[in-house]
């Protein structure tokens, strides 16, 4: 009985791969337009990817000089504003150097007396 039984499933297989073959003879050109369309949005999904993953290295390149470009913006306001307290420093001190000068200059215009001797 039981080589009966294996003879049963060898004649339900070759049905079976006979009814395969004869569907896919019949559904060719089918197949293989879905399996060329299947294959299409693999290769379109994998270079998608690659040129996610190319542009989100572009962005972090282009974050990071801009990044750069902030700390010198930075770098650059802190060089003026100490210029400009530089700056003013020396007008303060002109304004005192000159006030300084006034009063000298008043000082010896109202004590300088000459000397007989000198000629």
């Amino acid at each position: 009985m039981s080589s009966h039984h294996r003879q049963e499933k060898r004649i339900k297989l070759s049905k079976t791969m006979d009814k395969t073959a004869s569907f896919i003879s019949a559904n060719f050109k089918t197949i293989c337009t879905i399996s060329a369309f299947v294959i299409g949005f693999y290769v379109q999904h994998a270079a998608n990817t690659a040129e996610i993953n190319r542009l989100k290295q572009e962005n972090a390149n282009i974050n990071a000089k801009l990044d750069a470009q902030y700390a010198r913006l930075d770098n650059l306001k802190l060089d003026k504003a100490v210029f400009e307290a530089t700056m003013k420093q020396f007008s303060d001190m002109s304004a005192d150097i000159r006030q300084i000068r006034e009063g000298m200059e008043d000082l010896m215009k109202h004590n300088y007396r000459p000397s007989k001797d000198r000629y």
